[in-house]
């Protein structure tokens, strides 16, 4: 349970920190913009019920336990968290909020978490196709979480990916050819 808390309060500050916390200023119910709340991916929550309270833990100490989101990994946030290599956006993240979001919505996309999983689905189909079977999607309405199989695989999404989508010439390119059919938005 440890753990769990731990993970909830890394989420929490990181929010904080960035400004995503609810205040009376943000106006929850405009259309155009995605809803702000704590998120807790669902690997995170769902582990809360497998936790045993031993206190032994198998994450790595280091700067692998921590969040991390800089040039390199952007906008990509990445962690270690509940037994898990986590990969994770926050669509409101002022950072990316509304210049992702319009620019999905410029080709007709919501850009919502299994928006951002179709397109990356494409896209590493394309990049390294074997890639994909080392991690598992869970994208929720206003955010994209995936969870690699190793940190080595972490890296390697964010190696591929991150130029890609922290350049949004380059993400509308890939965006226009996307497969629509195969986006679940």
């Amino acid at each position: 349970m440890k753990l769990v808390y731990s993970a909830l309060l890394a989420v929490f500050l990181s929010q904080c920190q960035s400004g995503q916390t609810k205040t009376a200023q943000n106006d929850p119910f405009k259309r155009d913009s995605p809803p702000e709340r704590i998120r807790v991916p669902a690997m995170v929550r769902d582990s809360a019920s497998r936790d045993s309270g031993s206190g032994i833990s198998a994450e790595p100490e280091g700067p692998d336990k921590a969040n991390r989101s800089d040039a390199k990994t952007f906008p990509f946030d990445i962690s270690f968290s509940a037994g898990k290599y986590v990969i994770a956006v926050e669509l409101g993240d002022p950072r990316l909020y509304p210049s992702y979001f319009n620019l999905f919505k410029k080709y007709g996309y919501e850009g919502n978490g299994p928006c951002w999983e179709g397109h990356i689905r494409q896209i590493l189909e394309k990049k390294d196709p074997g890639l994909l079977a080392h991690l598992e999607f869970d994208p929720e309405g206003d955010a994209f979480f995936a969870y690699a199989d190793s940190r080595e695989t972490q890296q390697k999404f964010v190696d591929i990916l991150s130029p890609i989508f922290s350049n949004l010439d380059v993400l509308g390119d890939w965006v226009k050819k996307a497969d629509r059919s195969r986006i679940d938005d």
